[in-house]
């Protein structure tokens, strides 16, 4: 019972969260916009243990995996710079994952569609970056 209680609360927390709820309003513009642009939603927000794609798409014979990315106006960092060498790496994992349970994935790429947001919760701009490369250096830096 008390599991169930915890998993209701978090559930809770979760819908009740602005950032939860601006991020889902995000992949839903994500959505129309990549409807409108001629491609096909396969999926949402697939998961295979940790890792998940936000979208997976069709545009012709190519699968597109999308990573969708909010930043509000004034951040320091844009969407597409959120996507860092660490978080491509998961999302090769995550596509990895995903090809392999769907074994009819002959062609694929990564695009990110970036997302500006006023202090409001409004979009400003969405921004769509194709074909980015998915092989990134993990080096860690020594400090100098």
């Amino acid at each position: 019972m008390w599991k169930v209680f915890q998993h209701l609360q978090a559930l809770w927390r979760k819908a009740t969260n602005p950032n939860v709820r601006r991020g889902r309003k995000g992949e839903r513009a994500a959505i129309r916009f990549l409807k409108k642009s001629g491609y096909r939603i396969l999926d949402r927000n697939w998961k295979s243990g940790r890792y998940e794609l936000d979208i997976v798409a069709q545009q012709a014979h190519c699968v597109v995996f999308v990573e969708v990315k909010g930043r509000q106006s004034n951040a320091l960092q844009t969407g597409y710079d959120a996507v860092d060498a660490h978080k491509k790496k998961a999302l090769q994992m995550a596509i990895r994952a995903y090809i392999q349970h769907h074994r009819n994935v002959h062609h694929y790429r990564l695009d990110i569609l970036a997302i500006n947001w006023n202090e409001n919760g409004k979009i400003l701009s969405l921004h769509h970056y194709e074909n980015i490369p998915l092989h990134a250096s993990l080096k860690r830096s020594n400090g100098l």
